[in-house]
C-alpha cells in the first residue's frame, strides 16, 4: 500500500509580528530623536562667545570674525572651528595664536594669545617671527632689511633668517644692557647702533653666535660703560677684531 506525504504549508508570520521589525523601528525612532536633538533643535544652539587671554587686542573684533562663522552654521557641533581661527586671525592681525573650544551645550571658549612688539619696521611693530601687526606708537629697536613693497598687517616683512639674528643680536646686547637704535641688513654686513654714536659690524652671513660672544667678551674685559663712548665702531668681518675710536689717544 502506498502512503502520500502530506506536506503542511509552514504558516507565515506576519512581518508586523517579527520582534525584530519592532527593534529597527525603535532604534530608527531613537536614532532620529538624538539626531534631531543634537543638529536640528535649538538645544546646542550657539548662545555665548566667551573670550580669555585677552591684552589689547578688540574683545568686539574677535568675536565678530568667530560670528560670521556661527551665521554658517549655528550648532556646536557643525560649527567649522579651523575656518573660525582662520577669520579671526585675519580680522585681527595682532593675534598670534587662538584655540576655539566647545563648552557644554551653547557656548564657545575662545583662548587668546597676542603678538609681543619687539621691534619697528616702517612705522610697524614686528614680532619675533617678523609679522607686522599694528601701527608703532612707541619707539623701539628699529630694524631695515630688503622689502621692496609695503608692508601688510599680519604677514612677514623680514625673514626668518634675519628676525632670528636681530633677535639673538638684540638678545645679547640686552644682557649687556646696551640699548639699541637700530639694525640694518645690509648687502654685505649686519650693521647694530646702539644708543650714542657708535656701531658694531657684523658679516651678513656669517656665524652669529661666535661673533656676538667675541664682542661680549671684548666690551666686558676692555671697554667699560664710560669708555665704549668713544668708540666709533667694531668690525667683526673678518678674524680679526678692528676698533676704531673717536679720539685714539683715550685707549
Amino acid at each position: 500500500m502506498r502512503y502520500k506525504k502530506r506536506f503542511r504549508e509552514k504558516r507565515r508570520i506576519p512581518l508586523l509580528k517579527k520582534k525584530w521589525f519592532w527593534r529597527a523601528i525603535l532604534l530608527l525612532i531613537l536614532f532620529s530623536g538624538i539626531f534631531y536633538l543634537v543638529f536640528i533643535s535649538s538645544a546646542f544652539e550657539i548662545k555665548e562667545i566667551k573670550i580669555a587671554g585677552i591684552e589689547s587686542c578688540s574683545e568686539a573684533q574677535i568675536k565678530e570674525a568667530i560670528r560670521s562663522e556661527i551665521e554658517v552654521s549655528k550648532n556646536i557641533f557643525l560649527i567649522d572651528i579651523e575656518k573660525a581661527v582662520s577669520n579671526a586671525k585675519s580680522s585681527v592681525p595682532k593675534i598670534s595664536g587662538l584655540k576655539v573650544k566647545r563648552v557644554l551645550f551653547n557656548t564657545i571658549l575662545i583662548q587668546t594669545e597676542e603678538r609681543k612688539p619687539i621691534f619697528v619696521f616702517q612705522g610697524f611693530y614686528i614680532d619675533k617671527e617678523g609679522v607686522v601687526f599694528e601701527k608703532a606708537s612707541s619707539a623701539l629697536t628699529e630694524i631695515r632689511a630688503d622689502f621692496k613693497t609695503a608692508p601688510v598687517l599680519g604677514s612677514e616683512a623680514i625673514s626668518r633668517n634675519d628676525i632670528s639674528r636681530a633677535v639673538e643680536i638684540k638678545d645679547e646686547f640686552d644682557r649687556l644692557k646696551i640699548e639699541l637704535s637700530a639694525i640694518f641688513f645690509l648687502d654685505q654686513r649686519i650693521e647694530v647702533i646702539p644708543k650714542g654714536s657708535w656701531r658694531v659690524y657684523f658679516k651678513r652671513e656669517g656665524d652669529i653666535k661666535n661673533d656676538l660672544k667675541r664682542i661680549r667678551i671684548l666690551l666686558e674685559e676692555k671697554y667699560s660703560p664710560k669708555e665704549r663712548e668713544n668708540i666709533e665702531y667694531i668690525d667683526l668681518r673678518f678674524e680679526k677684531i678692528y676698533i676704531s675710536l673717536k679720539n685714539p689717544a683715550e685707549e
